[in-house]
């Protein structure tokens, strides 16, 4: 079964639909993984969306892009978007509060992952 965390009246514009379905993917893969690999400044990957840091891209995409700070995030769909840290913050804080909602046994990874997303980039 596919949880859907992030929903359309979370959006801060509608324009980062995007972020909330990566974020809906990954809450439904691992979310530990993920935000462990976005707070080491790794991009990630799924099904239908994926994300990536500048330092992900080679040189040959760099060349071909504005360079940025953020996170890109793409779909399958061909929609993409830079997305601020503190907007991204945003999408994890809402989604973590949705995740210990449902009583997610992780509760303290979740906490220190966010505090070193926040102090890395924010």
């Amino acid at each position: 079964m596919y949880n859907i965390y992030l929903k359309e009246e979370d959006l801060l514009n509608a324009e980062q639909f995007p972020v909330a379905a990566l974020l809906n993917e990954a809450a439904n893969s691992d979310i530990i993984e993920f935000v462990t690999n976005l707070v080491a400044g790794i991009g990630s990957g799924y099904n239908y969306s994926n994300c990536s840091f500048w330092n992900d891209f080679d040189e040959y995409e760099q060349a071909n892009l504005q360079m940025f700070d953020g996170l890109w995030v793409g779909n399958e769909g061909g929609e993409e978007i830079i997305i601020s840290y503190k907007d991204l913050l945003y999408y994890l804080e809402t989604l973590f509060s949705r995740l210990v909602e449902e009583k997610f046994n992780r509760i303290d990874d979740l906490r220190e992952l966010i505090k070193s997303f926040k102090e890395k980039y924010c």
